[in-house]
Parts: C-alpha cells; sequence; structure tokens
C-alpha cells in the first residue's frame, strides 16, 4: 500500500510540474506577445513622429526662407527710405538757401524804408524765417516717421501672406 501512495504521490507530482510547466509556457508566450505589441506601438509611435517631425521642418523652412526674403525687402526698403531722406535733406537745403536769399533780398530792399516801416519788416521777415525752419524740420520728422511706419505696414502684411501662403501650399 505505501508503495501504490508512493506513486500516486509521484504521479501527481508529475503531474502538477507538467501543469506548472504548461501555465510557465503560456504566461511566457503572453509576455512575448504582449512586449512585441508594445514594440510594433513603439515602431508606429516612431515613425508618425518622425514624419510629423520632418513636416514640421519643412513647414518652418519654408516659413523661415520667407521670412529671411521679407526681411531683406525691408532692410532694402528701409535703405531705399534712409537714401530718399538723405536726397530730401538736400532739397531742403537748397530750398532753405533759395528762401534765405530771398529773405536777405527782401531785408535788401527794406533799407530804403523809413526806420519804423524798416523795423516792422524786419521784425515780420524775422518772424516768417523762424516759422518756416521750425515747420519745414518737423515736415522732415513727420514725412520719415510716415514713410517708416507705412513700409513696417506693408512688410507685415507681406509676411502675413507669404506665411499663409506656404501654410496653404502644405
Amino acid at each position: 500500500m505505501p508503495s501504490r501512495l508512493v506513486t500516486y504521490l509521484i504521479a501527481a507530482g508529475v503531474v502538477v510540474a507538467a501543469l506548472s510547466s504548461w501555465h510557465i509556457w503560456r504566461v511566457r508566450s503572453k509576455v512575448a506577445e504582449v512586449r512585441t505589441q508594445y514594440e510594433l506601438t513603439l515602431a508606429q509611435i516612431a515613425a508618425s513622429t518622425a514624419k510629423t517631425d520632418a513636416q514640421w521642418r519643412k513647414t518652418e523652412a519654408i516659413w523661415q526662407k520667407l521670412l529671411a526674403k521679407e526681411v531683406q525687402n525691408g532692410q532694402k526698403t528701409r535703405a531705399r527710405i534712409d537714401t530718399e531722406s538723405i536726397e530730401l535733406g538736400d532739397v531742403t537745403r537748397r530750398v532753405q538757401r533759395q528762401r534765405t536769399d530771398r529773405i536777405a533780398t527782401a531785408k535788401a530792399s527794406t533799407a530804403a524804408l523809413p526806420p519804423r516801416e524798416r523795423q516792422a519788416a524786419d521784425s515780420t521777415l524775422d518772424l516768417l524765417t523762424e516759422l518756416l525752419a521750425g515747420a519745414e524740420k518737423r515736415e522732415g520728422e513727420v514725412a520719415q516717421f510716415a514713410d517708416l511706419a507705412h513700409e513696417a505696414g506693408l512688410t507685415c502684411e507681406r509676411l502675413y501672406d507669404a506665411t499663409q501662403a506656404g501654410l496653404e501650399s502644405q
């Protein structure tokens, strides 16, 4: 009888060992399956990220190219405005010289007037000279400010249009 019991116990041990081995094999196979699925998902995420990154770099390159072009255009326009401002300054100085000559001629013509009339005429001419000089100075400042503001606005509009065109071409 004890030998039968030992035989049954050994048989039960073998069955338990076989079932444990089978269970361990199933668990390992599920772990491998989950790992494979996980690696596949990670690969898909990496591919999607790489694709999105490439698209973003392409879009960014387009934007940078457009922005660089507009910055260059803005700098050229600014240089043109500065050149025109210098030319305008030359014209202004020429007009000022002409005005000074005319006022000097007018003052010379007042020399024949009686002293009271001459003093009134000279005061009027001096006041006119000051007013015109102040007006010309302010006029030049306002014109330069207006030109720069106008060009800055146009540059912003071109940048916006270029950026929108770059986005729409995607």
